[in-house]
């Protein structure tokens, strides 16, 4: 079946909506108007059938995201479909992008009706959106640039909206409606924060947006910016270490880390991982401590407990040594086991029952499986091509 698709600009998508969208995060009048100027043009397409993979009642199910990065043998940008017990692989789909584009990172509606995918080289545009049950493509988003992550700070799916990482700069990180076929909400520009995002995340209230910014000032170290995402406004801003990439939470929203890659010119700094005490009922944030690690820390996550830190060790190179995966002691801020997985991690994605952690690996082409009680490897997830993202979604 060929697909018919029709165009909707944002004024539209927001009229019809009636500003639920906006409505959703709270009144926000002004966005609405403003929402013209940001140029976004969702295109749709008629993404009905039967699932493409078999699902059970109860199932969680694991989507892994691989494109056509880090010297992939892809032929093609896919998405695997696994049973995230027992891990086999139910399905693996192609998904339908423009030639050149490589697909970088993957998000997921609560629902799993929705699957988003960010793209690469700089030249790309769009954010392809599919359908989680039939695979087939739903939505492309034009931002008018480069996508990059689609919110991952809580390592969960929140009902109230997506954020993506776009690199233009009068949309940055764009908000998106799942619940509204992804109408536009509003944008954390570049301008609210002062610089380019490397990334944004969610804290696990969903009150608040968390961005990662490197300084343009190479003497400089990088910072977080905190933005109220009722009003998308920023309401803190500190720095944190050099080279500042990704954040991850505790459950109860007390504490949150960030990875800092470090640097050597013009200013020496250690790669590390900084520890934040997020302020409670109004009060600051503060950063209060700082752990060294022996490679540039990249993708983190926090064990469900929050006992225990996964901290992928990660460097651009073809390099076969590549292959940390370190296990950091919170209370202790020591590293306590290294563990050795496929070549090149990304980022690690701890399961929703808390009991594995699932390392995305670039040059390894595959995903693989940590047990949290034991910090054993229990498993591999081969996939076509270099692996960012997993998202799991339970049915």
């Amino acid at each position: 079946m060929r697909f018919q698709p029709h165009t909707t600009h944002l004024r539209g998508a927001l009229a019809a909506a009636g500003f639920a969208a906006a409505l959703s995060l709270g009144a926000m009048p002004a966005l609405a108007q403003q929402a013209d100027k940001f140029g976004i043009v969702t295109t749709n397409f008629d993404a009905s059938g039967p699932d493409a993979f078999p699902i059970k009642p109860g199932q969680l199910i694991a989507y892994i995201q691989s494109g056509m990065a880090y010297d992939s043998p892809a032929d093609a940008n896919y998405i695997t479909v696994a049973d995230a017990a027992t891990h086999e692989i139910l399905g693996q789909f192609a998904v339908p992008m423009p030639e050149g584009y490589q697909s970088h990172g993957l998000g997921a509606s609560a629902d799993g009706k929705y699957l988003y995918i960010p793209s690469l080289p700089s030249a790309s545009r769009l954010l392809h959106v599919l359908d989680g049950r039939t695979m087939k493509l739903a939505q492309t988003i034009d931002v008018g640039a480069r996508t990059h992550h689609v919110d991952e700070g809580t390592y969960k799916q929140t009902d109230k909206f997506i954020m993506v990482d776009t690199d233009n700069p009068a949309i940055g990180a764009l908000l998106l409606d799942p619940n509204n076929e992804n109408a536009v909400i509003g944008g954390i520009n570049a301008y609210t924060v002062s610089g380019r995002a490397y990334s944004a995340w969610s804290d696990p209230s969903g009150n608040f947006a968390y961005l990662t910014m490197r300084s343009p000032i190479p003497s400089r170290p990088g910072w977080i910016s905190k933005v109220d995402l009722k009003t998308l406004k920023q309401v803190q801003a500190y720095e944190v270490g050099y080279g500042a990439v990704w954040v991850a939470f505790s459950a109860d929203g007390k504490t949150a880390w960030v990875t800092n890659t470090g640097s050597v010119v013009p200013v020496k700094n250690e790669p590390e991982v900084m520890e934040i005490a997020i302020g409670q009922d109004g009060a600051k944030d503060e950063v209060v401590a700082a752990i060294p690690l022996p490679m540039a820390p990249y993708g983190i996550v926090l064990s469900a407990d929050g006992k225990k830190l996964y901290v992928v060790g990660k460097t651009y190179v073809q390099d076969p040594g590549n292959t940390k995966l370190y296990v950091v002691d919170t209370e202790t801020k020591s590293v306590i086991k290294e563990i050795t997985v496929g070549v090149q991690p990304d980022h690690v994605f701890l399961s929703p029952d808390g009991a594995q952690v699932w390392v995305a690996e670039n040059r390894g082409n595959q995903v693989t499986i940590v047990d949290t009680a034991t910090d054993e490897i229990i498993g591999t997830i081969p996939a076509p091509g270099d692996v960012h993202s997993v998202r799991f979604v339970q049915y």
